[in-house]
């Protein structure tokens, strides 16, 4: 009774979570369906109404007439569902919203699916409505994925790496000397050699962009711990007299999958800050160690906002827009979920470019790097970019979608198929290991495919290739 008068619980009830039956896109990685939480597993006070946060990421394909919504008990081997007929099919993505609730004991539990922007989607009630004791039960072994139609990709998958099992033994007695305290330059530059991707490595280098099975070796776990906590300090400080802060930054961005969150987020915060200048090693190392790192959309979405309006005055070190995107977008699936109209945007730009590619207008900066490098970082943003069609199917399609984007996909299929782009050679790594035929593509005709959305798998293989060796 005191407890009762005080406000406080008189007992608590332990939810052991709901999920519902949907099919899942993450940016790079296959299809798939599977159970999504919608009440996660926690401990409430059993005297109130529990109401979870809506959830406004999930949407009906065009064409849907019918669906069901399934839910399961935690990891129960039975669920219930409730099917809906809509009054009408519906033409296009239908972004949807989710209201799930659990009233104390005996009151119950409910969903609640709305369309999110159409009131009138679900006829009168405006809504389909699933109440755990009357929804009717069924096995989950009986719940099938829907037959699938064979797809037609138009979208590279990410690279899949966790970095060279010999390289990291190599770099035990490299990482024990850093952990001992030499920062000497030559030092440095050893590290640098083993670690950073490059052609003198053969783009085999101990991390990458996915978490190593097992452990690593305790000597390995100190120097990354260290490693991303000198960073910061040299994050802040990058403008500063310290030699060694590109050097220290540019290894930060070689742990790719290992450097910490708190990394990221001042690489990202820096990378924000920062004006873009041009032609300085110190903006390169930040920049191109964000690109290896970032893993959240929102940061992604920042840096590209911030790169596309400083677009007009880069004056020649346009890289800053199309390097760290492509990069992040081979490296990192969810952080590859940016608006359409900001992946819109990097489109423009990478016409622009192609543009002074074919009219050999490239405007480098004096000690930058060299068109060859120009052409290939443009390719590989519209390839990786293409990945954003996972989100928005028809996003620059050449047979549907919006009137702008089609003129867009129109103007740069006329770029690609122009002969100095189309013979852009591949690089010969991307390939290793990789059955591309007697007729290996050029990195133009690849990415002209994905954008005509007639890939295969070989070109598939052959483009998560491109990612690890660009």
């Amino acid at each position: 009774a005191k407890r009762h008068r005080l406000k406080h619980p008189t007992y608590f009830e332990v939810i052991p979570g709901y999920g519902i039956w949907c099919q899942v896109t993450e940016l790079g990685l296959p299809l798939e369906w599977r159970w999504e939480e919608l009440i996660p597993q926690d401990e409430i006070p059993g005297t109130d109404t529990y109401k979870a946060k809506p959830i406004d990421r999930f949407q009906l394909n065009p064409k849907t007439l019918s669906f069901e919504m399934n839910i399961r008990e935690g990891k129960s081997p039975m669920y219930r569902f409730v099917e809906q007929i809509l009054p009408v099919q519906i033409n296009e993505e239908t972004p949807i919203v989710i209201n799930s609730e659990i009233r104390p004991t005996g009151g119950g539990v409910k969903f609640s699916l709305r369309a999110k922007e159409d009131p009138d989607l679900f006829g009168q009630n405006a809504e389909v409505s699933l109440r755990w004791d009357r929804a009717e039960e069924r096995p989950v072994s009986e719940l099938k994925p829907p037959e699938q139609k064979e797809i037609t990709y138009a979208h590279p998958f990410i690279i899949t790496s966790t970095g060279s099992s010999a390289k990291r033994n190599k770099l035990i007695s490299l990482a024990n000397a850093f952990l001992q305290g030499d920062r000497s330059n030559t030092f440095l530059k050893r590290l640098d050699k083993l670690m950073i991707p490059s052609l003198g490595n053969g783009y085999e280098v101990p991390f990458g962009n996915r978490p190593i099975e097992g452990s690593l070796p305790e000597v390995l776990q100190n120097f990354v711990e260290r490693l991303n906590d000198e960073s910061h300090w040299h994050i802040r400080n990058l403008k500063g007299r310290d030699p060694n802060s590109s050097t220290i930054l540019r290894l930060t961005g070689a742990l790719f999958h290992y450097a910490s969150e708190e990394t990221q987020r001042h690489l990202s915060a820096e990378a924000i800050r920062s004006d873009f200048p041009l032609n300085s090693a110190q903006a390169s190392s930040l920049y191109w160690a964000n690109g290896r790192t970032i893993r959240d959309a929102d940061e992604l979405e920042r840096y590209l906002i911030k790169a596309i309006k400083g677009w007009p005055n880069l004056d020649g070190m346009h890289y800053w827009l199309f390097w760290p995107f492509q990069k992040s977008l081979c490296c990192y699936g969810k952080s590859a979920k940016i608006s359409r109209k900001t992946a819109y945007c990097v489109f423009k730009c990478a016409s622009e470019m192609l543009a002074w590619i074919i009219q050999d207008h490239v405007p480098t900066q004096t000690g930058a790097f060299g068109k060859k490098n120009w052409k290939k970082w443009t390719l590989l943003a519209i390839l990786f970019g293409l990945r954003i069609r996972e989100l928005h199917p028809n996003f620059l399609s050449l047979e549907s979608g919006p009137k702008k984007e089609h003129h867009l996909a129109v103007k740069l299929r006329e770029q690609l198929l122009t002969p100095i782009i189309l013979t852009t050679p591949i690089p010969p790594l991307a390939s290793a290991g990789i059955q591309v035929g007697p007729k290996q593509s050029t990195l133009g005709e690849l990415v002209l495919r994905f954008l005509e959305a007639r890939a295969t798998d070989s070109d598939i293989d052959l483009a998560g290739g491109i990612g690890l060796s660009s």
